[in-house]
């Protein structure tokens, strides 16, 4: 792989705008960049043969969180909308292929310490590739939920932790 000329071109740009309602933490994001994750393309190189190329797929990110604080419990969010991500076709005689979707990306989460130790945190994801097609090789809807039970003893000196993932 080669690596991208360093220019304007090449360049990401996100602005993000904060602030705060009573208790009520919030902010808005705009993003304009390339995705973490390569795509995968079969292209015709200078012999006339198939080639495998990676490329990092640039795409608009617009998106809001949020943190509040009420009776003790912690609430946080964040939602984040994709213009145009790769989804992975199946392979074929023509090569790798992908589709391009919009997507919404997004997570909840809720956690409060009872007592001086007890704590309980729990995040739900939700994803979802919007213009959908029934041969990407991924799910429509993404579900996963996620947290943390943790109690500390011995004035903090022994942390007692289960973690668990499902999804």
């Amino acid at each position: 792989e080669k690596e991208g000329k360093r220019d304007i071109e090449n360049s990401e740009t996100a602005i993000r705008f904060s602030g705060l309602l009573g208790s009520l933490d919030f902010g808005l994001v705009f993003f304009y960049g390339f995705n973490d994750l390569p795509g995968l393309k079969t292209e015709v190189n200078d012999l006339g043969q198939p080639a495998l190329t990676i490329t990092y797929h640039r795409f608009h990110g617009y998106g809001f969180d949020f943190a509040y604080s009420l009776a003790g419990y912690g609430f946080r969010g964040e939602m984040l909308y994709r213009d145009k991500v790769l989804y992975p076709l199946p392979v074929s005689i023509a090569g790798f292929t992908n589709h391009t979707s919009s997507d919404i990306q997004s997570i909840f989460g809720i956690d409060k310490t009872f007592g001086d130790n007890f704590y309980i945190n729990v995040q739900l994801i939700y994803n979802r590739i919007l213009d959908y097609r029934e041969d990407v090789i991924a799910d429509q809807d993404t579900f996963i939920g996620m947290g943390t039970v943790e109690d500390k003893f011995f004035h903090d000196e022994l942390k007692l932790a289960i973690d668990f993932f499902y999804g």
